[in-house]
């Protein structure tokens, strides 16, 4: 892994599975891994998730990548916060166990 300038960020092309479970056993309290569709769908099907921070921009698209696309189980989540800013709406959940 790569840090970014001020040793916050960090970039790699690690298997994610390997990168996810090495996290795990360093010391810390969170990883937060932010990425596309392709990577959450990864992420979801491994069940690797606690909690998802989504953003909804209002801009409608006639196209492009579902988030949520080929899972292959249900997932319940409970929200947790919202936010509201310039039309911007974050939403924070956790998954249900």
């Amino acid at each position: 892994m790569t840090p970014d300038i001020d040793n916050k960020i960090y970039f790699t092309d690690e298997n994610l599975y390997d990168l996810v479970e090495k996290l795990k056993k360093e010391n810390g309290k969170d990883i937060w891994i932010c990425g596309g569709a392709h990577l959450v769908q990864q992420l979801i099907n491994a069940d690797l998730i606690d909690y998802y921070y989504l953003t909804i921009i209002p801009t409608v698209l006639g196209s492009g990548i579902r988030l949520f696309d080929n899972l292959d189980h249900q997932i319940n989540l409970n929200l947790i916060s919202t936010q509201s800013c310039n039309g911007i709406v974050d939403l924070i959940y956790k998954r249900e166990n």
